[in-house]
């Protein structure tokens, strides 16, 4: 079965590349000049798109924005390691031309700054290969901000300028927060040692009263509110209960009438409710406001505070990418911008502009823009020379699947403790506890995918504008993971048998200890590969795989502080 999942995925590599190939002498037309390509370049470029989902190797998995003057320039970094830019405003974005001097990280988190003057490339802050947070100023030389400290590839990082300061927040390799502040090159630690966060934890921050605000869930699901001058931080538990590492999103904006300034916090809790907290200046924090349901728990998240007000954005459990504009006279007015989304998806705001970006499934960089009267919403791509409207967009899904019935099997000598992790709905996960020699039968849903069909403008002759439709394949994603310890004897201390008559039991008759000890992570696959009747031989499959463990055990959720 896992063999099955690696020549799937030689598989799609292999198609990849033909493709690329075959696109090659295209990518030359546009590299010759983006301006002269014909209407029937451009639709041949344009069926290419629809077949493939995108042009490029991208598969952006964080973004990144800063200004250019007058523009805005928005990021991420391919799969292939390239750092791709594209600069613009709602009009429309053009793909920065030239090649990055360094090879990046493909999902590693992604920090751009301006650049200066004369300057080709902005400043980026990111992790490298070796797990050091790097800064790199105009494609130069790579600067290691924090020597003692490993970060995972993985990690998040937030930015936040209080005047011409810059704080990076981000978690070590040990669950640690840090703060640095990038124009003294200093770092200090935020959390105390009993508040630890998973790798890859969302944070999010604002600068407002002369100090700075921070908020973060940590591996135990609460959440911490953090504040100060970024040397000193005090720190309090705002709510408890959540899913470890929850994204947050927070901004300073005015609400109510007469408006009143407030600190603004907000998230999805566990029940898939869009929550919002707020602070008015000088006073406690108000009681958390609902302002949606059925939204994907933990899911990424985005509030700021455009030119055109108050803005939260998420992708729902259903895959419907909503924006929420916040009026005084209306309350919270929702828009979806269209479906077959991911949550996991990143969301980017630019505040400025009023332009939020996410990626779709193929991997496409998609902007939606209001405009003080309604949403447009328009493709990034690199290799076309216009930017394709969106009119509309779904996701059907294919005939649904029938659940597996999968054999857990442990062929070792100590027990194992199996957590079945559900990617879809992030809950407590189910724990199951398999004997030496014995087997364990589960039930587990399966993915079917299905098909993302689409409705656009394209230019046409003589400057009019075509609609064209598309409908390409969504393969099922992974659901699930298999979360091992194994429950071995860690201890042990034989009984002294020239023991004086009185001894403790625990010299006479000795004793043991247990630990669990982590096996690491099972991927189970996807859709229709993974099949009713399945048998995993868990011990055997933790050795293939060579996992070196260390697996952070999911803790049950608290009550409220």
């Amino acid at each position: 079965m896992l063999r099955c999942l690696s020549k799937l995925s030689f598989g799609l590599q292999f198609l990849r590349q033909e493709w690329r190939v075959e696109m090659s002498s295209l990518r030359v037309c546009i590299a010759c000049g983006r301006t002269r390509l014909t209407v029937g370049v451009r639709l041949l470029l344009l069926s290419a798109f629809l077949v493939t989902g995108r042009l490029s190797d991208a598969a952006p998995v964080h973004l990144g924005w800063t200004t250019l003057g007058p523009l805005t320039t928005v990021g991420y970094i391919s799969d292939a390691g390239a750092l791709t830019l594209f600069d613009g405003s709602p009009v429309g974005w053009d793909l920065r031309p030239g090649s990055y001097p360094h090879p990046l990280v493909p999902t590693a988190p992604l920090v751009l700054l301006p650049q200066g003057a004369g300057d080709t490339w902005p400043t980026i802050v990111t992790v490298s290969a070796t797990n050091k947070l790097i800064r790199i100023i105009n494609g130069g030389i790579p600067q290691v901000l924090l020597p003692g400290h490993n970060f995972p590839v993985g990690s998040s990082i937030e930015l936040v300028q209080n005047g011409l300061d810059s704080l990076a927040l981000i978690v070590d390799s040990t669950g640690s927060l840090w703060s640095i502040d990038l124009t003294a090159a200093t770092a200090h630690k935020v959390n105390s040692p009993m508040e630890l966060f998973p790798h890859g934890c969302s944070i999010s921050a604002v600068a407002a009263g002369g100090q700075y605000h921070l908020f973060a869930v940590d591996q135990t699901g609460t959440l911490h509110y953090y504040f100060g001058a970024g040397a000193v931080w005090n720190s309090a538990a705002l709510a408890g209960g959540l899913i470890p590492g929850t994204a947050v999103a927070a901004d300073v904006f005015p609400m109510g009438l007469p408006a009143i300034l407030r600190l603004n916090i907000s998230l999805i809790d566990p029940a898939g409710q869009l929550i919002l907290w707020s602070k008015p200046t000088g006073l406690p924090w108000s009681p958390p406001m609902v302002l949606a349901a059925g939204m994907s728990p933990g899911a990424s998240i985005e509030l700021c505070n455009t030119a055109f007000g108050p803005m939260v954005s998420t992708i729902s459990a259903a895959g419907l990418w909503n924006i929420w504009r916040y009026d005084p006279m209306t309350d919270w007015v929702n828009h979806v911008i269209g479906g077959g989304f991911i949550p996991g998806a990143p969301i980017l705001c630019t505040p400025a502009l009023g332009t939020f970006f996410t990626v779709d499934p193929p991997g496409r960089l998609v902007c939606a823009n209001w405009n003080g009267t309604l949403w447009k919403s328009i493709y990034a791509l690199p290799d076309l020379d216009y930017a394709p409207q969106l009119v509309s967009r779904q996701f059907v899904p294919a005939a649904e699947l029938p659940p597996a019935r999968v054999q857990l099997v442990n062929s070792g000598k100590d027990p194992l403790l199996v957590q079945v992790v559900d990617l879809f709905v992030p809950r407590q996960p189910q724990e199951h506890r398999v004997e030496p020699g014995s087997s364990l039968e589960i039930e587990l849903a399966r993915e079917s995918g299905g098909s993302l069909e689409e409705t656009f403008l394209v230019p046409g002759p003589l400057g009019t504008l075509l609609e064209q439709t598309a409908s390409h394949p969504i393969p099922p994603g992974q659901r699930f993971t298999l979360a091992m310890w194994s429950d071995k004897e860690t201890y042990k201390v034989l009984p002294f048998k020239d023991a004086k008559k009185g001894a403790p039991k625990s010299v006479t008759e000795g004793f043991s200890r247990r630990s669990n000890v982590s096996l690491g992570v099972i991927p189970v696959p996807a859709g229709e590969l993974l099949q009713d009747g399945d048998v995993l031989d868990l011990v055997q499959i933790a050795k293939r795989l060579n996992n070196p463990g260390a697996v952070i055990n999911f803790p049950a959720p608290l009550g409220q502080p």
